[in-house]
């Protein structure tokens, strides 16, 4: 055995199991409405995994629910950045991750291996990571930064601090790298004592936007996967809703035209074919550190998700027991797992330069920003078309609406732009031409504020005074959402919430 594979067997031997839960947002939908509905079904989960919200909510939280294990999906970690590491807000960012674990009492903290931040480029939701071994490397290397910080701040004695666990990143039509999404976790696991969420709606869009879709079914692409990806560490099963965005793609789909194209969305209902696909996982005989399985539940209404959860214990409940029997016979004692000294790898100059170039060439390819040489960056590893999709649909209504709707947000000041005969849609390239250091913590409906702000006082300046009005009520009203008095019944801006919709 491996020190590596020792360490997180030592470090996951001091999870309990979890069961059957939920992860879910404070806010979206009221998490203590939701909590009520559950129990008065006489439905109580076995763990609540909380996104990042204010720490005086997440405490709130924690006061409500003293007995319940509640595990934190952090937010703001972009550990597949090169530049990661040295960013001036990383610092912050780790000690906020530090903080809202301790005010949780979380047995592990989460968060997607994937980033909102390319380069100078902000983003609303998850691009995926460059799938290639120097970037697992280096991911490897920031969870074990990430990693060490927590025990530092958390551990006591023998007692680690919260494990991190690395999440299966969605696609949103594109990947980009020579390895398979499998085998660069399975790269990960060589280096990094880290745990793993394997995300059965991330896995399924794996699937629907890879090159294999037109010759495998989906059955045997699932037993692909697991039969290379490190199964013995997934600690965490997600299961959430997909559904097909409103901006349609243009151009034929090569890509198994029969196959809807559908994305990662909390709100939506779960596909049974998810169901099939997690049956098939549950199945593996080396899924023998599993400790919790949770239903993604963000934004999603409180109704759909009771209904959801009491049919999700129906048909799995009898399969999370099985799996807890075989968690208590194959655990060890604590004492019989040696002690190890912790220490994070470097990587080598040239493997860190290579990635840095390979990352630059990547994020100017996502946004369509050419070369110096006036010509688009290029990418071996990497689809053109799904790639179009992406830039020419997804982003632009990212920008424009996700997250908060232009038009609804700045009525007045939209209007006085359709006056002056200057297209929202400008915003768009206003937006990728922005280069300056991104805030830090990074928070994308405030900078949609801050940016949308800038635009239009240089594009419009008789409007300058108008959008600053619109926008300070906006922040005021963002700030209350999200700091309510009491934090006992929090307000809630549907369709504002910078993390709306992960």
């Amino acid at each position: 055995m491996s020190i590596v594979i020792a360490e997180f067997r030592q470090r996951v031997e001091g999870i309990a199991f979890q069961g059957i839960g939920l992860s879910a947002d404070a806010y979206s939908p009221d998490i203590f409405e939701l909590m009520d509905s559950l129990a008065a079904g006489s439905m109580t989960p076995g763990y609540l995994e909380v996104f990042r919200a204010a720490t005086p909510m997440l405490a709130a939280i924690r006061r409500r629910y003293p007995s319940v294990s509640l595990p934190y999906h952090a937010e703001g970690l972009w550990w597949t950045e090169p530049d990661w590491r040295e960013r001036p807000g990383t610092a912050m960012e780790l000690d906020l991750v530090v903080e809202q674990a301790r005010t949780l009492g979380s047995p592990w903290i989460n968060h997607e291996c994937a980033s909102k931040r390319l380069g100078p480029y902000a983003f609303g939701t998850y691009l995926p990571p460059l799938f290639t071994t120097d970037s697992a490397r280096l991911v490897a290397r920031h969870a074990a930064i990430v990693q060490q910080a927590l025990d530092c701040a958390l551990g006591s004695g023998r007692e680690d601090g919260p494990l991190v666990l690395l999440e299966l990143p969605p696609l949103t039509y594109f990947r980009a790298g020579d390895l398979s999404a499998a085998a660069f976790f399975a790269e990960i696991a060589q280096s990094c004592p880290c745990g793993f969420v394997l995300d059965m709606g991330h896995l399924w869009t794996h699937y629907r936007y890879s090159a294999v879709t037109n010759r495998i079914t989906l059955s045997e692409f699932v037993a692909g996967f697991l039969d290379e990806f490190p199964l013995e560490r997934v600690v965490e099963i997600h299961v959430a809703g997909l559904s097909s965005h409103p901006v349609v793609p243009a151009g034929p789909i090569a890509l198994h035209p029969d196959l809807p194209l559908w994305l990662d969305d909390h709100a939506a209902p779960i596909p049974e074919i998810l169901y099939d696909m997690l049956e098939q996982v549950l199945a593996r005989p080396n899924l023998n550190s599993l400790r919790a399985m949770g239903l993604e539940v963000d934004t999603k209404p409180v109704a759909a998700i009771v209904r959801e959860f009491e049919d999700f214990l129906l048909r799995f409940g009898s399969m999370v027991d099985a799996d807890r029997r075989r968690v208590l016979e194959q655990r060890c004692p604590s004492d019989s797992l040696p002690n190890f000294s912790r220490s994070v790898t470097t990587g080598t100059p040239e493997a860190d330069e290579r990635l840095a170039e390979a990352s630059r060439r990547y994020a100017d390819l996502i946004v369509g920003m050419p070369g110096p040489n006036g010509a688009m960056p290029a990418l071996p590893e990497i689809d053109d078309a799904p790639l179009r999709w992406y830039r020419e649909g997804y982003l632009p209504h990212e920008i424009l609406i996700w997250g908060g709707d232009l038009r609804s947000m700045f009525p007045r000041t939209c209007e006085r732009l359709r006056e002056a005969a200057l297209p929202l849609e400008d915003f768009v390239s206003f937006w990728l031409a922005c280069r300056e250091e991104l805030p830090a913590p990074f928070d994308f409906f405030l900078l949609k504020l801050e940016r949308f702000t800038r635009f239009v006082s240089v594009r419009c300046p008789a409007a300058g005074e108008l959008v600053r009005q619109e926008a300070a009520e906006l922040r005021d009203a963002y700030e209350a959402a999200n700091l309510p008095a009491g934090c006992e019944s929090p307000l809630s801006l549907t369709g504002w919430k910078a993390e709306a919709g992960r």
